[in-house]
């Protein structure tokens, strides 16, 4: 049978441009017990507040933490209550690390550099960092590059991650 008509896809948090506002599920925002809010940025986000739909997010500019979270909206009327947990969002089955974004912190400062050593160094945070040294980041690149269809990209990173001798 053919597909008749033109899918609607799903847009991602990860996906709004800079200056772009819409409404998260409230579950795309998690709190660790230090109250830092982390948000899973492949999460869907909608324009419109409607059902579930009712946290306001909006894209500050073109870092993967620029975004704004407006907690104070209402919730089946009430005030939505966060979940806490040591590692968020490490419950659930199918999130990627990779997509979780530490918010609400200036990624030069003192602190942001020990948070940034001390979450690489959490079981399951990144696995390709220890057992990859040299290439890790190089990994990740390559991992981005194919899941966005840039195969140009991709061969170079290949390349250069085969260039120091820890060969995919």
């Amino acid at each position: 049978m053919p597909i008749k008509g033109t899918p609607n896809f799903e847009r991602r948090i990860k996906d709004m441009k800079v200056g772009e506002a819409g409404y998260a599920l409230p579950w795309a925002l998690e709190f660790d017990r230090e109250g830092i809010p982390y948000l899973n940025l492949d999460m869907p986000v909608q324009n419109s507040a409607g059902g579930t739909f009712a946290l306001p997010i909006r894209r500050i500019d073109v870092g993967r933490t620029d975004y704004e979270v407006d907690l104070n909206f209402p919730y089946s009327g009430d005030k939505y209550k966060w979940p806490v947990s040591a590692i968020p969002f490490s419950g659930l089955v199918g999130v990627q690390r990779l997509n979780i974004a530490r918010l609400g912190n200036d990624d030069d400062s003192e602190e942001s550099k020990l948070e940034n050593a001390v979450q690489n160094n959490l079981p399951n945070r990144n696995p390709n960092e220890r057992k990859y040294p040299l290439t890790w980041k190089l990994r990740n690149e390559l991992q981005k590059a194919i899941s966005s269809e840039n195969y140009e990209a991709a061969a170079v990173l290949r390349d250069k991650i085969n260039a120091t001798g820890e060969h995919l």
